[in-house]
Order: C-alpha cells, then sequence, then structure tokens
C-alpha cells in the first residue's frame, strides 16, 4: 500500500493523467487492473486501486480499446437512406447501378466527410475501406482515423481488363503518394472475369510489401449457386446486362478455387467479408491458412440487404479470427461498431459481451495488420480509448478519451 502511494504522488507530481474506471477490457478479455498512467498519449503504467485519491481523471464505466471497422465503404455515405431493403444482394446491385450516378461530386464528399467524423464519435479508430474513387482521398489525409484503404477490382468483360487493372494501379499510387496504405483487392467471387484476376494475383505474386486483402464472400445464396454451377438469377443478369456467354461465367466459377487459394497464399492477411451463406465452401484452403484468414461480419448490412444473418456457431470455431465491420451506408442506418456488436448480443445470446468486443477491436487490428498500433489497452499502446457501459447485453458507448 505504501509502495502505492508513493506510486501516485510520483505520477501526480510529474503531471501525468492517471486514468480511473469502473474496469478495463484490454481487447482481449476483462482484467483485474482499473488504473492506467498515460505520458504523451502512451499508457506508460497499469495498476489496480481501490482509493480515488489523485486519480486526475474517473470514469463511470468500462475502458476499452479504440473499435476496429474492418470493411467500410466510406465513399458511399451519399446513398444514406437512398435504398430499398430487403431486396437481396442482386436487388442491391440493381439499385447500386440505378442511383450511385445520381449525385454530385460536392455531395458526395460532403457526406464522406460527415461520416468519417461520426465514426470517430463512434469509438471507430481504423477503418478498413473500400475505394473506387478518390472522393475520400483529402479526408483520409485530415482524418484522425487510420484508414487501410482496398482498391477493389472488378470486371467481367475480359477485354477490359487491362485498362481496368491499370486505373486500379493509378488509384492506388494516388493514395500511396499521399502517404496512405492502400492495396488492391479483388471485389468478390463472380466480379473478375479470367484475364483480370490473372492481372491481380500476378500484382500478388511479384510485389515485395506484405499485403493485406479484402474480398466480399459468399453474401448471398444466389453466388453461392453461381459458384456452384447451380440455377442463379445472378448468372442471368450477368448474362443479360454485359452479354456475357454462358461458358464465361463457368470458368469463373470453375477457376475461383486456384484463384482464391493464390490470393490467401501471397497475403499477408485475408478478410472474408459476409460470409453470410458459408458452410465449409473451401475449407481446405481456410484450414490450411487458418492464421491468415479473418472472417469479417457485418449484421446490419446482412439483415438489411439478405434478412439473414451468418452462421455465427459454426464460424465461431474461428472465434480468434473473426472482426466486424459496417459495410456502407447503402445498406446500413449508422457506422458503429457497437451497433454491429449490439445485433450480434441480440440474436446470439451463446455469445459473450467479451467475445464481441474482442471481434470489435483486437481482431480487428490483427486482421488489418495494425495490432502493433492499436486494439489493445497494454504498455505502449496509444490513446484514444473508449468509455462503455454494459446494461443486460447491451453495450452503449459514453464517449472517447483522447
Amino acid at each position: 500500500m505504501q509502495g502505492q502511494i508513493v506510486r501516485f504522488a510520483l505520477y501526480f507530481f510529474m503531471s501525468l493523467r492517471i486514468i480511473k474506471a469502473k474496469s478495463i477490457f484490454n481487447g482481449e478479455k476483462f482484467i483485474q487492473e482499473n488504473v492506467l498512467v498515460i505520458k504523451d498519449n502512451r499508457i506508460v503504467d497499469l495498476f489496480f486501486s481501490e482509493s480515488n485519491e489523485n486519480i486526475t481523471e474517473l470514469y463511470d464505466g468500462i475502458l476499452v480499446p479504440g473499435f476496429v471497422n474492418a470493411h467500410c465503404h466510406l465513399e458511399l455515405s451519399y446513398l444514406h437512406h437512398q435504398f430499398e431493403h430487403y431486396q437481396e444482394l442482386l436487388g442491391f446491385i440493381r439499385q447500386m447501378f440505378q442511383k450511385r450516378n445520381l449525385f454530385n461530386e460536392k455531395e458526395i464528399i460532403s457526406q464522406a466527410e460527415y461520416w468519417d467524423k461520426k465514426m470517430y464519435e463512434n469509438g471507430i479508430v481504423a477503418v478498413g475501406d473500400i475505394v473506387n474513387t478518390i472522393h475520400t482521398l483529402n479526408i483520409k489525409v485530415q482524418s484522425p482515423i487510420h484508414y487501410i484503404n482496398f482498391i477493389e477490382v472488378f470486371g467481367l468483360l475480359a477485354d477490359k481488363s487491362e485498362l481496368i487493372f491499370h486505373k486500379s494501379t493509378e488509384l492506388q499510387t494516388t493514395f500511396l503518394n499521399h502517404h496512405l496504405s492502400a492495396f488492391l483487392a479483388a471485389h468478390a467471387p463472380y466480379s473478375l472475369s479470367n484475364p483480370l484476376w490473372y492481372l491481380l494475383l500476378n500484382y500478388y505474386k511479384n510485389n515485395t510489401q506484405q499485403i493485406t486483402s479484402s474480398l466480399h464472400f459468399l453474401e448471398s445464396s444466389d453466388e453461392k449457386n453461381l459458384l456452384t454451377n447451380r440455377d442463379s438469377l445472378m448468372r442471368t443478369f450477368f448474362e443479360k446486362e454485359f452479354n456475357l456467354k454462358q461458358y464465361e461465367l463457368t470458368q469463373i466459377s470453375y477457376n475461383f478455387e486456384t484463384y482464391f487459394q493464390q490470393l490467401v497464399k501471397h497475403s499477408k492477411t485475408t478478410i472474408l467479408v459476409h460470409s453470410t451463406f458459408w458452410k465449409g465452401e473451401y475449407q481446405n484452403i481456410i484450414n490450411s491458412f487458418k492464421n491468415k484468414i479473418f472472417f469479417c461480419l457485418c449484421p446490419n448490412a446482412n439483415l438489411l440487404i439478405e434478412q439473414k444473418l451468418p452462421d455465427v456457431d459454426y464460424i465461431s470455431s474461428y472465434s480468434d479470427n473473426i472482426c466486424l465491420g459496417t459495410d456502407s451506408l447503402a445498406s446500413n442506418f449508422n457506422l458503429s461498431i457497437v451497433d454491429e456488436m449490439n445485433v450480434l448480443l441480440t440474436n446470439f445470446p451463446q455469445l459473450s459481451i467479451e467475445k464481441v468486443l474482442k471481434w470489435g477491436t483486437s481482431n480487428g487490428a490483427k486482421a488489418l495488420n495494425l495490432n502493433t498500433k492499436i486494439g489493445y489497452i497494454k504498455m505502449n499502446c496509444t490513446l484514444p480509448l473508449n468509455v462503455i457501459e454494459i446494461k443486460g447485453r447491451k453495450i452503449i458507448h459514453k464517449g472517447m478519451i483522447k
């Protein structure tokens, strides 16, 4: 006890921030320590104390790390409240074709700027963001959020593959030149022609940097049917809209397992987004690269598009590799990881609060390869942190410690 008094007095004399809360979740579990000492925004000590004397900041809540949104489309924020919901994935794609060009650049940038700030207010400190334009570039340069940008590569017209790939690499270079992290990422199993897959995989094989990859994965039953050569409305849609031949779509599904294996093999981590209809497909690949694959759940988007949630019991065998995302505001009402956690807690009573907090913090940081900087409350980790309250099985965000 005497030693703790001396410790307090020393920190207080040095004008360090001494922060105490009801309890602390460190990114993996609730810990005994309830006091943090902060110097230059970095944690320099953690310990337990019953006393509130010499505490410089006392919080009536639980300290948790900054939240990580592992999958977002910030540039689509202008589509907030613009889509009809419960139309399934194909209906969502049709609405995207119809509506994404109805807004001017000023509206697009203004909404992205607003929601970047809103995400930070919601306690999000890092985002894996899908990018197709430069609309969010200047916002991200100024933002306190750490963005990992995934330059989305897609296109089913084989003769356009080189042009598509060139534009993607140009966009990536623009982000890199502004000192922003940027990786090329396949959109989905069904949305790249064979030549485009070859170009992208060559980029992965020949790149010396460690690549983080992202892939929309088994988001709908239609997609699953297309990949297994069953009758699919998506197949009919692509044939009609892009004048694709049956054999072209069959080749994509036939080759995807090979493409998938190469994608994962040459990435440091691969984030499989949604996995709403995953029930063990490509299991051999996923088990072979288990430590490199992360399942990113976006429950609100799944409910608003397909009215279905992933089989969390099935995916939970990979619990250490599950993270959370919000998807876009075309398929969500808010960009809040707390909202996503609460949807899971409401729908899956077998899930513990500790587990979903881990999915929304340290697991997301690992998926984005940011776990040396964020996602934890431990020595040398930095602010900001979040203060939450737990009421029953609901998590309430009370604010940030910056």
